[in-house]
């Protein structure tokens, strides 16, 4: 049986026939009917109807179906019950790929802003030879900012190929991990150096603890994991203050411990952090709030590892800074 599946708004869900068979949807007034298909030239039964969930349109050559309107009309309720799960998958799926979409652009953003930080965007509407001769200028003069540059933009694109695959993982099915042997330290500190520019600008003093831990986990999603952590700190970070990273290693758990002054976390709000598209009250208010991968995605991905996101705060008011 071939189905076509519209919600009450007339937004199509679902729809397993082709172009031609149009003229026959849109055709059809009855909920069962039999007839000979004009294109195919073969019995069928067709039948379009509605109920509260939406309207569905069906095809058929089953003969069962066919010789009765009663099955065949309960096939029709049946498929029509499933509309709102249906409708909610695709929300869910669109979701995700704006996320997706936005996370990618982001870390391009990044790329962007490393490459102006080293070459002014005004020399990139000179004549190729020009671009070419300033820019051999510009890496003979700071050599080392610019292979730091090149560094960070290909961190940068590493951290866009692990997107992708980190994105497989999760709705794959069956995400596939490469759990290995890391030094930690080594890992957190790769990645705190694709925000670099963004810390100094803000003025953010970055300290890390010593470390020579090695753990087993999965490379490309723990890695997405921290970026979005940090990225999230880059936004909520007081400038002018210090971050500290620890390393907590008990006898059977080890944390990372990402220390800083952030922007008030309301007591009634530490529990939502991890809620799809939730913000709070105060990073709505500066307009901080956006699109990203978000806390609960973050939390999901460590999950894949055993792994947890644990969000703890201080908001007792004489411990309190107010940011000018």
């Amino acid at each position: 049986m071939k189905v076509r599946l519209k919600t009450l708004n007339d937004s199509e869900v679902y729809n397993d026939f082709t172009p031609k068979c149009n003229d026959c949807i849109d055709g059809c007034s009855s909920d069962s009917l039999q007839l000979k298909c004009p294109i195919f030239k073969d019995k069928r039964r067709i039948g379009k109807t509605k109920n509260e969930f939406g309207e569905v349109f069906c095809c058929t050559t089953d003969k069962d179906l066919i010789k009765s309107s009663k099955t065949f009309r309960k096939e029709q309720i049946n498929r029509l019950s499933g509309i709102k799960q249906l409708e909610k998958t695709k929300e869910r799926l669109n979701l995700d790929t704006k996320n997706l979409i936005h996370n990618l652009t982001k870390t391009n953003g990044h790329n962007i802003q490393e490459l102006y930080a080293l070459v002014p965007q005004e020399i990139l509407t000179q004549n190729l030879n020009e671009q070419l001769e300033t820019i051999q200028r510009i890496i003979i003069k700071e050599p080392l900012e610019a292979a730091k540059t090149f560094l960070r933009i290909a961190k940068n694109n590493a951290a866009m190929k692990t997107e992708f695959s980190v994105f497989s993982k999760l709705f794959g099915g069956d995400p596939a991990l490469h759990k290995k042997r890391h030094p930690v330290k080594k890992v957190t500190l790769n990645l705190f150096h694709i925000f670099f520019q963004k810390f100094k600008e803000l003025n953010v003093y970055v300290a890390f603890d010593d470390n020579e831990d090695y753990l087993i986990f999965d490379y490309e999603s723990i890695h997405v994991s921290l970026y979005h952590l940090i990225d999230n700190a880059v936004k909520y970070v007081l400038p002018g203050s210090h971050f500290h990273v620890h390393f907590k290693k008990d006898v059977s758990d080890f944390s990372i411990i990402l220390n800083m002054i952030s922007l008030r976390i309301e007591s009634d709000e530490k529990d939502r952090l991890l809620e799809e598209g939730f913000s709070g009250r105060i990073a709505k208010l500066l307009k901080r709030n956006g699109d990203g991968i978000g806390l609960g995605r973050v939390s999901k991905i460590l999950e894949l590892n055993n792994a947890e996101l644990i969000i703890t705060g201080n908001i007792k008011p004489n411990k309190s800074v107010k940011a000018k």
